[in-house]
């Protein structure tokens, strides 16, 4: 499942980066988003980690560590913020705020001039093109997993 996660943010970032068949690609990126507020960042519902004895001991720690071996971005990090580092875990909002654009993509689309979508959009191939690449990524993937779980 891990692989069909990855794959999936892979290449929906990759046609996204080129605003091909955004729609389409939209739709799992939802879906796998979904699954990750609800399975890892649920519990967290704040970005900053509160402040507690063991979140000071590992910020200390990491900023001891970055002190002795990048001494640049130690010295960086106090000159942006003067009152240092915070210390981050796994929020909900930055989950949710890739849902938000997601959901406007897919009901907006890609946009003009600068997506490949506005330039073939009144092309019959494109629905072929868009079954073709899913189909060849499943392939792949399907492939990949016979051969990893001992197929030959």
């Amino acid at each position: 499942m891990a692989y069909l996660a990855t794959a999936t943010e892979v290449i929906g970032a990759i046609l996204l980066l080129v605003g091909f068949a955004v729609r389409w690609i939209a739709i799992p990126l939802i879906v796998t988003m979904f699954v990750a507020i609800f399975t890892v960042h649920w519990g967290h519902w704040h970005a900053i980690a509160p402040d507690t004895t063991e979140s000071a001991q590992l910020l200390g720690r990491f900023m001891t560590w970055l002190e002795s071996n990048a001494p640049i971005w130690y010295n960086q990090l106090y000159s942006i913020d003067t009152s240092g580092p915070y210390m981050l875990q796994n929020g909900i909002e930055l989950g949710v705020t890739y849902l938000v654009m997601l959901f406007a993509l897919f009901f907006y689309g890609a946009g003009k001039y600068v997506s490949m979508d506005y330039w073939i959009k009144d092309r019959q191939y494109t629905n072929a093109i868009v079954v073709g690449v899913v189909l060849s990524v499943a392939y792949y993937f399907a492939q990949h997993w016979y051969i990893t779980n001992g197929h030959s």
